[in-house]
C-alpha cells in the first residue's frame, strides 16, 4: 500500500482543524477522564499514609519510590519518578482504552462532522486487547531505553555522556522517538481495524513516509511540559528550600497541561493518518 506524503499545506491544515474542534466537549471527554484519573493518582500517592489508602498505596510507594519515599518529606524528593512510574500503569490500563475512544471520536468528527461518545467507547472496548498490547510495547520500549541511558550515566567514565543532564536528555529523545515510531498504531487499530502487530508495522510504514512531520507533531505536544517537568525534577531543592507539597502541585499542573497536549497529539495523528492512508 502506498502512503501519501504530508505536504506543508496539509500539515498546517491539521493544526487549524485540531484547534478548531478544541471546544467540542465530546472530544474532550476521554482526555478529561484520563486527567481525573491522573490527579486521583497524585492525590492517593500524596496521602498514601491515610488509613483508608495505606493498605493499597503504601506498597506502591515502596515499590516505585523505595523505602525512603514512605517517610515525609522524602516522599516528595522521589515524587517525580514515583508519579512517572505510577502513570505508566494508568496509561497502559486506562489510557490505551481512552486514546482508542478519542481516535474514534476524531475520525468521525473529521469525516462526518460529528461524533458519538457511545460509538467511541464501544469501538475502544471492542479493540481493547489490541490497544492494550500496543501500550505495553510502547511503555516497555520507552522504559528500557530510558533505563539504558541512565545506566550509561551511572557507569560512565566522567565524560560528557556521564553528565546527568545529558543522560536525561538522551532518555527524553529516545522516548520521543519511540512515541514517533508508534504514533499511527492506534489509528491503524481503530480506523483500519488491524491487529496490534500489523498496526505497529503500519505505523512504521507511515512514519517512514513522513518522518519529520510526525516527529515535529510529537515534539510540539511535548514542549509545553518541559518547564514544569524541569522544575519538578529539582524536587530535592524544592523540599529543602521551599515547600515539599509544591512538587505534587507541579505534577498536577502538568496533568492539566496534558489534557490539551494529549488532545492535540491524538487529533493531529488521526488527521495525518487519514490523509496518509486516504481513508475516510
Amino acid at each position: 500500500m502506498a502512503f501519501a506524503r504530508v505536504t506543508p499545506g496539509e500539515f498546517w491544515l491539521t493544526f487549524r482543524l485540531v484547534i478548531s474542534v478544541l471546544g467540542r466537549r465530546r472530544l474532550l471527554v476521554p482526555f478529561l477522564i484520563l486527567g481525573v484519573a491522573e490527579l486521583v493518582t497524585i492525590g492517593a500517592l500524596s496521602a498514601f499514609y491515610a488509613p483508608s489508602l495505606s493498605p493499597a498505596m503504601e506498597p506502591v510507594v515502596r515499590l516505585f519510590g523505595g523505602e525512603a519515599a514512605t517517610h515525609y518529606p522524602q516522599l516528595y524528593v522521589a515524587f517525580p519518578s514515583l508519579v512517572e512510574r505510577s502513570f505508566a500503569a494508568v496509561h497502559i490500563l486506562l489510557g490505551s482504552f481512552l486514546m482508542g475512544a478519542a481516535t474514534m471520536l476524531f475520525w468521525r468528527t473529521f469525516s462526518r462532522g460529528r461524533c458519538s461518545l457511545p460509538e467511541g467507547f464501544d469501538e475502544a472496548r471492542r479493540r481493547y486487547p489490541q490497544l492494550l498490547a500496543v501500550a505495553l510495547v510502547i511503555v516497555f520500549l520507552a522504559v528500557t531505553l530510558s533505563t539504558a541511558a541512565y545506566r550509561l550515566a551511572s557507569g560512565g567514565d566522567g565524560g560528557i555522556l556521564s553528565a546527568p543532564f545529558v543522560a536525561r536528555g538522551i532518555a527524553v529523545v529516545l522516548g520521543l522517538l519511540v512515541q514517533t515510531l508508534a504514533a499511527y498504531a492506534v489509528p491503524s487499530i481503530i480506523i483500519s481495524n488491524l491487529g496490534f502487530l500489523r498496526a505497529l508495522r503500519r505505523s512504521l510504514e507511515v512514519v517512514a513516509r513522513n518522518p519529520l512531520v510526525t516527529f515535529l507533531i510529537v515534539v510540539v505536544a511535548f514542549v509545553p511540559h518541559v518547564p514544569l517537568r524541569y522544575v519538578a525534577s529539582k524536587s530535592l531543592f524544592i523540599v529543602e528550600k521551599l515547600r515539599p507539597e509544591l512538587v505534587a502541585w507541579l505534577t498536577g499542573l502538568d496533568v492539566l497541561v496534558g489534557i490539551v497536549t494529549g488532545f492535540f497529539l491524538i487529533g493531529a495523528m488521526t488527521r495525518l493518518y487519514l490523509f496518509a492512508t486516504r481513508e475516510e
